[in-house]
């Protein structure tokens, strides 16, 4: 099983078109199936390694190591969402049929993709964010003039 960095790297590379082989040098490998080994497990990454990795691909450093502090728990736990969602499904009243359904399509979008997504939307959100509230400083601070 993937490491939690490992899951949300591959999900911001298949969006900006990354792929392992543009990650060799960063992990100080000779070959992409260097770079494979980290993403499998079969090595172990560093900070310094995830810090690189983040910047490399525009999001914020600390990124990865966030995602990582738990390999056995993810950022949006599947099992806790999933029962989460049964307990408001029968507060709702929704009948059995209905949870069925849905439970069938949420199954099919997989939880670990879910988390995926969840992660890189999540991200987005924060950097967004980050760059309105600098661009608000900016627009707040007064001019300097010359005089």
């Amino acid at each position: 099983m993937k490491a939690n960095w490992a899951r949300a790297a591959s999900a911001l590379m298949r969006i900006k078109g990354v792929k392992q082989k543009d990650l060799v040098s960063l992990f100080g490998v000779k070959t992409q199936g260097g770079v494979s080994h980290y993403f499998n497990g079969r090595y172990s990454i560093t900070d310094e390694q995830l810090r690189k990795l983040a910047i490399f691909l525009g999001v914020d450093e600390n990124y990865f190591t966030i995602v990582n502090l738990s390999d056995t728990s993810s950022v949006l736990d599947t099992d806790i969402l999933e029962e989460s969602l049964l307990i408001l499904s029968r507060f709702a009243g929704i009948d059995d049929e209905q949870k069925k359904l849905f439970f069938s399509i949420f199954n099919q979008l997989t939880g670990e993709r879910l988390v995926e997504v969840y992660g890189s939307l999540l991200q987005a959100k924060v950097q967004k964010e980050e760059l309105l509230l600098a661009t608000a400083v900016k627009l707040t601070t007064p001019l300097q003039s010359n005089s």
